[in-house]
């Protein structure tokens, strides 16, 4: 399929939008996650549609699906450099403030900015 005009993207996002968000948020349990991954699926689709408009739907879930995936996946890497960080004694820190920016400063620039920006 060539590019798609305003009018047959507007038209896939309301026949699909409920489809693609059902999914996202089967995979994901946060609505804004599961939003982001609709808005990321829809610009996909106007970027560089699939060759066949039938197959437009099963695309479209495909992308949905695969995205939703990256992002459990993130989550679980975040969720595990987290975990690891220890002091040089090999101690955990406790929950106290200081330690705590002490932990996020210690971070890699990609999980230290999401978390000084929230």
């Amino acid at each position: 399929m060539a590019k798609l005009t305003e009018e047959e993207f507007a038209k896939f996002y309301e026949n699909f939008y409920q489809d693609v968000f059902r999914v996202a948020f089967s995979y994901l349990r946060k609505k804004e996650d599961a939003e982001n991954v609709v808005q990321e699926t829809f610009l996909r689709l106007f970027r560089k549609p699939p060759r066949e408009s039938e197959k437009t739907k099963s695309w479209l879930l495909k992308v949905a699906i695969n995205l939703s995936l990256d992002m459990l996946r993130k989550r679980k890497k975040e969720r595990q450099a987290l975990q690891s960080l220890e002091n040089p004694k090999g101690e955990t820190f406790s929950s106290s403030r200081e330690d705590l920016l002490d932990i996020v400063s210690r971070l890699p620039e990609n999980y230290k900015k999401p978390i000084v920006l929230f």
